[in-house]
């Protein structure tokens, strides 16, 4: 590459997460100074989305990738702020995504790796995030995210989906809106072959329910949309004094997740719980289609702005792939529909 290329350029780290890609924005970006992340989170969805189009759509991504902004938080102890970029749009909070802000933190020297266990706090637009990561033999081993705590809105709910029939869910806060949907009556099995029926019962069922959807979080405030199906399998005790499954979580218009997503977990245990199936300081073994696992543990109830809800933390063993420069020139005509992200440009 020459070295006198004068365009601008964003640097990023791809990390690998329970199979899914996760570009983490290191630098190139120009925040406001002093901005919180859902101020900054409300600026770029609502105004520079090109941001996220860049990154997840041809010729740099996939819609089946994620991605973060690292930007500099001023909140006290926090090491980072990050905003996640999804298929789906923005989630106020990930699992896999806070896993790969931890690793691309760890890896690149923003925060040391320690000899076992450290602990840091990061800013997500939910609010702050705690997170831990384990080092083996000199190496990130291992992340597990206290993420934003989860409850079940309401439970007992369905919709009539031509061709498919009666679908119940439960729709879950876990980070994001979750329709929490028990796979085996709709003849799904959570694996790979039962994608394809995943995608069209999860895609009929969000927009069934979004254009009248009004639900507020009891400190959020309004919850912009639901953009997430939970595709649940069996429950059973895995012989080790915890619990397993399967789950698959789709994200709208068309991505089932390779990873079983911590949001998707933690869904899961909040429903669990709420049904009575499940202790509130269970371990859940959780497997995805492809038969990647997360782990999560149950922290047991706490209260957010007076409503009870489920403390949940999720782990994982994330992993650095790449470290990419993109060199974005807007008379390019491939990188065209994204220019309403310019303003954000280090160096527009």
């Amino acid at each position: 590459m020459p070295s006198d290329l004068d365009l601008p350029t964003i640097r990023l780290a791809d990390i690998e997460v329970g199979g899914d890609i996760h570009r983490i924005i290191l630098d190139g970006i120009a925040v406001p100074p002093g901005i919180d992340a859902r101020a900054l989170r409300g600026l770029i969805m609502g105004g520079h989305d090109g941001l996220r189009g860049l990154m997840l759509n041809y010729p740099y991504g996939n819609q089946d990738m994620c991605a973060d902004l690292l930007f500099p938080s001023a909140l006290p102890g926090a090491a980072s702020g990050y905003i996640i970029m999804e298929c789906m749009g923005y989630p106020h909070y990930s699992g896999s995504n806070t896993m790969a802000v931890v690793a691309a933190l760890v890896e690149y020297g923003r925060i040391p790796l320690g000899r076992d266990w450290s602990s840091v706090t990061l800013e997500a637009p939910s609010g702050p995030i705690a997170a831990r990561y384990r080092a083996e033999a000199g190496r990130l081993a291992e992340v597990a995210v206290r993420g934003d705590d989860s409850y079940v809105i309401e439970d007992g709910l369905s919709a009539d989906l031509s061709g498919i029939g009666t679908v119940p869910y439960a729709l879950v806060w876990s980070g994001a809106c979750f329709l929490a949907v028990e796979a085996g009556p709709l003849g799904i099995e959570i694996a790979p072959e039962h994608l394809p029926r995943m995608k069209q019962v999860g895609a009929a069922l969000i927009e069934a329910i979004r254009p009248s959807f009004a639900r507020a979080h009891p400190e959020i405030g309004p919850i912009d949309t639901v953009g997430f199906v939970h595709f649940m399998g069996p429950l059973e005790a895995n012989g080790q004094g915890g619990m397993a499954a399967r789950g698959a979580t789709y994200g709208y218009p068309s991505t089932v997740f390779n990873c079983p997503t911590g949001t998707g977990v933690a869904a899961r245990m909040a429903v669990e719980v709420s049904r009575g199936r499940l202790a509130d300081d269970a371990v859940l073994t959780y497997r995805s289609p492809p038969g990647h696992i997360f782990v999560g543990t149950g922290l047991g109830p706490v209260s957010r702005g007076g409503h009870p809800m489920l403390g949940v933390s999720v782990a994982a063993a994330p992993r650095v792939l790449a470290t990419n420069d993109f060199h974005v020139d807007f008379d390019n005509p491939l990188l065209a529909p994204f220019a309403d992200m310019r303003p954000l440009l280090a160096r527009g």
